[in-house]
């Protein structure tokens, strides 16, 4: 079984080789990267056919001289190739081998990536042609669909995928996404404890389950999977960004800690290399929960600068309070 997939919808970055790239070897971790045709991986030891074994786009957590581990096993560095690199690498495999389901399903990763939902659902959809009985491609294409808010269909898709293989805990995560987005939060969080159960250390899960919490208004249960997110993945962005929300922002008293809300936004924003208007509203209304306003004040026009538009009157009344001298309450 495949690991569950960790999307940058996100929220969302590899390389070919070090020297092609000028990469410092230490920034292989964390990096996102596609694999090529032919390529094998190392899993206890024996080596097997990378295909199947992994998603389009896996993270590097490990590194060790020409080899990487990207969870389920490990691969040459030289077999791997940077996300920008890939939806070309792809589209050359598509037109010099069409019967490839792997040329296919590469090139709609990458186009889901980029932004090309119309294009990435039309190649999941000729993969699936090609190899029918796959879980992983209705789901990839499932979760091209949620991207481009076809959450009906993306429910739909899953449903196949669950029925193909009801260990695949994929298709349940892409399903509680769409549920949670059509509003069916009660659907939504069956679907994510299923596949927490059947995938219980994906960070991923357990913060994608804590928002949906605490949209349902289920504080404690969304400190709870938030920080269980944090303990699997200390660099898990969602529930650092989400934990350090509840601390600043929470309207029950005790559930508010101004400092381990500017501690865990801090490090959020980090890894966004404070970029991200999400996290920076977050830091600014952390450091209004702790009385410095100014600061806060600086770090939300900050967030405004880089998206003028996104959650603008949201913004606008933590802006109010700020100047009132007042932390934010949501």
């Amino acid at each position: 079984m495949r690991v569950i997939r960790i999307l940058v919808l996100s929220l969302t970055t590899c390389g070919f080789c070090c020297c092609r790239l000028g990469f410092a070897q230490e920034e292989w971790i964390g990096r996102r990267v596609y694999y090529k045709v032919d390529a094998v991986a190392r899993v206890d030891d024996r080596m097997v056919e990378s295909d199947g074994l992994f998603d389009f786009p896996e993270t590097v957590e490990v590194e060790d001289g020409d080899w990487v581990s990207l969870g389920q096993g490990w691969m040459l560095k030289r077999d791997l190739m940077n996300a920008d690199e890939a939806f070309e690498y792809y589209d050359e495999l598509v037109r010099t081998n069409p019967s490839a389901v792997f040329a296919w399903e590469g090139r709609a990763s990458s186009a889901t990536d980029r932004g090309d939902f119309e294009r990435a659902i039309a190649d999941f959809t000729y993969a699936i042609q090609l190899k029918p009985k796959s879980a992983p491609l209705y789901t990839n294409r499932a979760i091209a669909k949620n991207s481009s808010k076809d959450f009906n269909g993306a429910v739909r898709d899953c449903d196949v995928a669950a029925t193909l293989d009801p260990q695949y805990a994929s298709a349940y995560w892409a399903r509680g996404f769409a549920y949670f987005s059509l509003g069916k939060a009660k659907e939504a969080l069956a679907d994510y404890d299923i596949a927490i159960g059947l995938n219980p250390t994906v960070a991923k899960l357990y913060a994608d389950r804590g928002s949906l919490r605490y949209f349902e208004g289920d504080l404690e249960g969304a400190i709870k999977d938030s920080s269980e997110a944090i303990r699997i993945d200390p660099k898990c962005m969602m529930a650092l960004n989400s934990l350090a929300w509840i601390h600043a922002t929470a309207s029950d008293s005790p559930k508010r800690d101004g400092k381990s809300a500017v501690k865990l936004a801090t490090k959020a924003c980090e890894l966004t290399n404070f970029q991200d208007p999400n996290t920076l509203g977050t830091l600014a209304a952390a450091y209004a929960e702790t009385g410095d306003f100014a600061t806060a004040i600086r770090y939300l026009k900050q967030a405004n600068d880089i998206d003028p538009n996104s959650s603008n009157e949201f913004r606008r009344k933590m802006l109010l309070s700020f100047q009132a001298q007042e932390p934010f309450r949501n």
